[in-house]
């Protein structure tokens, strides 16, 4: 006896579809593959699934270096929390890299 008033699940209207017959999004080829030691940053978004935010991330690292290809400005927007976090160092490296040229913060 349960304490609340629940009814019981009614399953005559569930319908089912066989998953050989309903096909789907994501194939073997859009998996993720084990990082290969020596391959560097771009061995790493190789690695990444080829869907979702792994697709953002790597249109994101292509834009922002065919920026600096260009000469354009690489404007970043963000928060307290990236310095907060210590990332302060990485934001530095960036910069002496070429791959940050301004930068857009809040007060915090």
């Amino acid at each position: 006896m349960s304490r609340y008033d629940i009814e019981p699940l009614a399953f005559g209207r569930l319908k089912t579809v066989d998953l050989h017959a309903r096909g789907g999004k994501v194939r073997l080829e859009h998996l993720a593959r084990p990082y290969e030691k020596g391959g560097g940053v771009a061995g790493l978004l190789e690695s990444l699934p080829r869907l979702l935010a792994a697709d953002d991330l790597k249109a994101l690292v292509e834009a922002i270096l065919e920026a600096r290809r260009r000469g354009r400005a690489i404007l970043w927007g963000m928060g307290g929390h990236v310095i907060k976090c210590g990332l302060g160092p990485v934001i530095i490296d960036l910069m002496e890299r070429g791959l940050v040229t301004g930068m857009a913060m809040n007060g915090s």
